[in-house]
């Protein structure tokens, strides 16, 4: 994550007032937040594969799995001597469903598209 600090420095902080140890807590914090992000609407896509319908119970199983994950990612870490924390499993849940909520998103304009063309045949 220090290059990743170096290389975002300058465009969250260009005055230099944040300390290093702030920006690293901001890139962790985000790539715990995309990592589930990228989980939730993988999760999501592969149910849509299963349910073939958007308001199934299937739609429930990404939000139960990316929070059980996020749950066991902090049990796992009180183990290692790290931190566990609620707040973290707030972040990772919250990337999760944002995740859930934007393959919804695309997955229903694609339905209405194809719906559309559909009657126009």
């Amino acid at each position: 994550s220090g290059v990743i600090v170096e290389l975002i420095r300058p465009i969250i902080d260009p005055d230099g007032r944040m300390a290093t140890y702030e920006i690293q807590y901001i890139v962790r914090k985000t790539a715990h937040f995309m990592e589930f992000f990228v989980f939730g609407a993988s999760l999501t896509a592969i149910s849509f594969l299963i349910g073939k319908k958007i308001f199934t119970p299937w739609i429930f199983m990404p939000m139960f799995l990316t929070l059980a994950a996020a749950v066991a990612d902090e049990y796992v870490q009180s183990f290692t001597g790290r931190t566990s924390l609620v707040s973290d499993i707030v972040i990772d849940f919250s990337g999760g469903m944002s995740g859930i909520l934007i393959a919804v998103v695309i997955y229903a304009i694609i339905m209405a598209i194809n719906k559309k063309k559909q009657k126009n045949y």
